[in-house]
């Protein structure tokens, strides 16, 4: 599913998906994300939760 059509399906929501394509830009500074697996959307008060807790959260402070 193209990144473009998630937002159209989930205007300001939070949703949980699988990165499946993905470009860099800018000297691989920023990742440009084109094809996705939607995994479901996020309530608002979950959504910090979850960010903690998917790959990579412990990135966070």
């Amino acid at each position: 599913m193209k990144w473009s059509s998630v937002r159209e399906m989930y205007p300001n929501q939070f949703v949980k998906l699988k990165t499946l394509s993905s470009k860099l830009m800018n000297d691989n500074e920023q990742e440009i994300v084109e094809e996705v697996d939607l995994i479901g959307a996020v309530e608002d008060k979950n959504a910090t939760n979850e960010l903690l807790h998917s790959k990579g959260g412990d990135e966070f402070p």
